[in-house]
C-alpha cells in the first residue's frame, strides 16, 4: 500500500502503518520512523495539491498527522479489543505473536491492500463473503448463506439458487420479477436470518452486499430490495446490509457510509468474530493470509 497526497487521512495512514509492521518481518515499527518517512517522502504535503496548511511548518504537519494516526490506532484497539493484532509499546506499533487467532482482522487488512493483486480477484471476494457470512451468523444468532456468484455452497444457476434460498428461509417464491438465466446474483452476496422455533414467517432477514473494491461506497445501491420483494415473499421489511474490509472513521463519515444499512466494516467484523472458531480448513482464510504476507515480504 503506497501513501499519496490523497491519503492524508489518518485512517488510511493507520492501514499503511499496520501493513508496514506486517510486511517488514521485524514485527514492529516506531512512530518516529513513520514521521521520518513522511518528512523524507514529502508527497503527502506537495505544493499545489489543493490542500493548504500554511499555519504549520512541514515537520509540524507530519507530527500532527502521526499524532492523529496514533489516535486512530488507539480507536481500533478499543473497538476490536483482543481481536486487534497490534499493540502500542513504547512509541512503537508491535505485532502480536498469536497471529492466526487474529485472522479476521488480518484478512480484511490484507484484502484492503490493493497493491499486489487485481481488483477482479474472485478468490478474495469469495473468501470475504464467507467471512461476512460467519460474522452475520454470530451477530444475528441465526443462520446465513453465501448467495453471491460464482456460487459454491448454493446451486450454480440463479433460479435454482433462489428456490434453495426460499427453502432455507421458509420463504415463498412469487416470481413477479423476471429472473433470467444470465443473471448472476442480482446484487445479493450474503443472506442472514434468525428463525423462531416455529420457523414461521415474520423474522429478521438481512440481504447483504459485500464489496472488496475501492469503489465500495457505490455498492450499497446494487442490491435492490424492491426487486427481491418481487422474487421472494417476506411478511416484513428486509434489512439491507453492506460489508467491507476497510475501516471507516466515526462521526459524519460513518453516518454517510452506514445510513439506511446494517453496515459492517473491518472493525465490526473482527470484533464480532473475536474468539470464534472458524472452519478455516474449508475456506482457507489463514492460508491465504500467510501466502499474501509471504509474497509482500519477498517484494520489499
Amino acid at each position: 500500500m503506497q501513501l499519496n497526497p490523497a491519503e492524508r487521512d489518518p485512517v488510511k495512514v493507520a492501514d499503511w502503518v499496520e501493513l508496514q509492521v506486517l510486511y517488514s518481518g521485524q514485527d514492529s515499527l516506531s512512530f518516529e520512523a513513520v514521521r521520518s518517512y513522511i518528512d523524507t517522502d514529502g508527497s503527502l504535503f506537495e505544493e499545489g495539491d489543493g490542500v493548504r496548511e500554511p499555519e504549520l511548518l512541514p515537520q509540524e504537519r507530519s507530527e500532527s498527522l502521526v499524532a492523529s494516526t496514533v489516535v486512530e490506532i488507539e480507536r481500533r484497539g478499543q473497538i476490536v479489543g483482543d481481536a486487534y493484532p497490534f499493540q502500542r509499546s513504547e512509541g512503537r506499533l508491535q505485532l502480536r505473536s498469536d497471529l492466526e487467532s487474529h485472522m479476521p482482522y488480518l484478512f480484511c487488512l490484507l484484502a484492503a491492500d490493493r497493491e499486489f493483486y487485481s481488483p477482479a480477484d474472485q478468490t478474495v471476494a469469495s473468501l470475504f463473503e464467507h467471512l461476512t457470512r460467519e460474522a452475520l451468523v454470530v451477530y444475528l444468532g441465526g443462520n446465513a448463506v453465501r448467495f453471491g456468484a460464482p456460487r459454491d455452497t448454493m446451486p450454480l444457476g440463479i433460479r435454482d439458487a433462489i428456490d434453495e434460498l426460499a427453502r432455507l428461509t421458509n420463504g415463498e417464491r412469487i416470481g413477479v420479477y423476471p429472473v433470467n438465466d444470465t443473471d448472476k446474483d442480482l446484487g445479493l452476496d450474503v443472506v442472514g436470518w434468525r428463525d423462531f422455533p416455529d420457523r414461521y414467517i415474520s423474522k429478521v432477514e438481512v440481504y447483504m452486499q459485500c464489496a472488496t473494491g475501492e469503489n465500495w461506497t457505490t455498492k450499497k445501491y446494487e442490491c435492490d430490495l424492491q426487486v427481491w420483494d418481487s422474487i421472494l415473499k417476506c411478511s416484513n421489511d428486509r434489512l439491507k446490509g453492506l460489508a467491507v474490509p476497510y475501516v471507516v472513521a466515526g462521526g459524519e463519515e460513518w453516518k454517510r457510509a452506514a445510513w439506511g444499512l446494517l453496515f459492517m466494516d473491518r472493525l465490526r467484523i473482527a470484533s464480532i468474530l473475536s474468539g470464534r472458531e472458524l472452519p478455516d480448513n474449508e475456506y482457507n482464510w489463514w492460508e491465504w493470509c500467510c501466502e499474501r504476507i509471504k509474497v509482500a515480504r519477498e517484494r520489499r
